[in-house]
């Protein structure tokens, strides 16, 4: 009876408690900072972001216009032994509907490493805080010539009207994105311009209008594109154009976006689409900064070549070249 009369007591104090003291979502403000950089390879422009949280009357992130960029940093890349500082510059912003002011960021003009290069990054802030991230570029991949098809069409698969490419790395767990194009010469008036057509990987049919399908990032070391979508894509480099021989066409490339372990991370954490199976019920707030938040990671693109038939190029009146 006593333990029973205690237990009634303790939740009459609580409830008490719970209907005088006004509960608040929002926690006492804290100055935070982040940091954001991802690594292009092959590229020597690389920019990077230090900015500070903040704080708004209400609870309307929104109503803040003053820019959380964090600048007087000392920024700087390590690879190997070299190191990289970073400068800061400022441009006119594009979009305005929030910010008013430039756009601030630091950058470098400068950069260089190779694959599978390790990199550390640090960010010294006017306070004395440090913020550090590692990254190691992604090594690079090759072709498995099990289940790939040499050229296009396939001449070695028993299915004609799919064209599959595989790769391989010795990097686990990391996300690709593949592009399929094709470039391609025209010659008119005597200049000649190069461009490049895009390849779908198939062409649906939703709510009675043809939906191009386009590979999205993902751990699948493959790409498999319909036949009918390249015979499309050619179809479409003259269009209307009947004087099919001012076009030369050259093997088609797949452009594979290879994702860092970090961005790798990311990406599978806060995607809402990992499979048709998942349901995300709620943010993830990633990070792989220390002493802060943010993300630091890097990727690199990487290329696989695949020819043509030369008779089957030249059945739709183009000349190809290889």
């Amino acid at each position: 009876m006593i333990k029973k009369t205690l237990f009634i007591s303790v939740i009459s104090i609580l409830l008490f408690y719970s209907c005088e003291e006004n509960f608040s979502p929002k926690a006492d403000y804290q100055r935070r900072y982040a940091l954001n950089c991802v690594i292009n390879y092959g590229q020597e422009y690389q920019i990077a972001s230090v900015s500070t949280s903040y704080d708004v009357p209400g609870f309307d992130p929104y109503k803040n216009t003053d820019d959380p960029f964090l600048s007087n940093v000392l920024l700087r890349i390590w690879v190997n032994d070299s190191v990289f500082v970073f400068q800061d510059s400022v441009e006119e912003r594009s979009d305005q509907s929030r910010y008013k002011n430039p756009l601030h960021f630091y950058y470098l003009d400068n950069f260089e490493a190779k694959l599978n290069d390790s990199i550390y990054i640090e960010a010294v802030l006017p306070n004395g805080n440090i913020l550090s991230s590692r990254t190691k570029l992604p090594k690079q991949i090759s072709t498995v010539g099990e289940g790939t098809d040499i050229s296009i069409p396939p001449d070695s698969s028993d299915d004609v009207s799919i064209v599959r490419t595989m790769w391989t790395s010795e990097d686990k767990f990391l996300i690709y994105q593949p592009k399929a194009v094709i470039p391609y010469q025209l010659k008119q008036g005597g200049v000649t311009t190069n461009h490049e057509k895009e390849v779908p990987i198939e062409y649906l049919q939703l709510s009675g209008e043809e939906i191009a399908v386009f590979p999205i990032p993902s751990f699948a070391k493959s790409l498999n594109i319909q036949m009918s979508a390249i015979e499309r894509a050619l179809l479409d480099i003259s269009g209307d154009d009947d004087k099919r021989d001012k076009y030369t066409i050259f093997p088609m490339i797949i452009k594979i976006a290879v994702y860092d372990k970090n961005l790798s991370d990311y990406y599978s954490s806060t995607s809402r689409i990992i499979d048709e199976y998942s349901v995300r019920l709620d943010e993830i707030d990633f990070t792989n900064i220390d002493g802060g938040f943010g993300v630091f990671g890097s990727y690199s693109i990487q290329y696989l070549s695949k020819p043509f038939d030369a008779e089957y190029v030249r059945s739709f009146g183009y000349r190809y070249l290889f």
